[in-house]
């Protein structure tokens, strides 16, 4: 998902403020933003920590951030198992 595409997404969050929306990348983050405080919520699944973010652009950062450090790492390990299992096959 582009930067682009995750202000789109937080854009909308905030045009439904009488609903809790929140958006979940299983295993890794949870967004939320809070009517209340008017501000995002980003979770990290893994450890718990809680990061408060006041403003679109912040928020939309971090997730990004998040979201692709994640992907490396899958994408890392996928490359690590592919060549595993060649020298198996030889």
């Amino acid at each position: 998902m582009s930067i682009t595409e995750i202000k789109k997404m937080l854009r909308t969050l905030i045009q439904y403020e009488d609903s809790t929306i929140t958006h979940v990348i299983p295993g890794l983050i949870e967004l939320v933003y809070s009517k209340g405080s008017q501000g995002f919520q980003l979770t990290t699944l893994v450890d718990g920590n809680v990061s408060p973010y006041n403003d679109i652009d912040s928020a939309s950062e971090a997730l990004y951030i998040k979201s692709h450090k994640r992907r490396k790492s899958l994408i890392r390990f996928s490359s690590f198992m592919g060549f595993t299992n060649l020298i198996n096959i030889m």
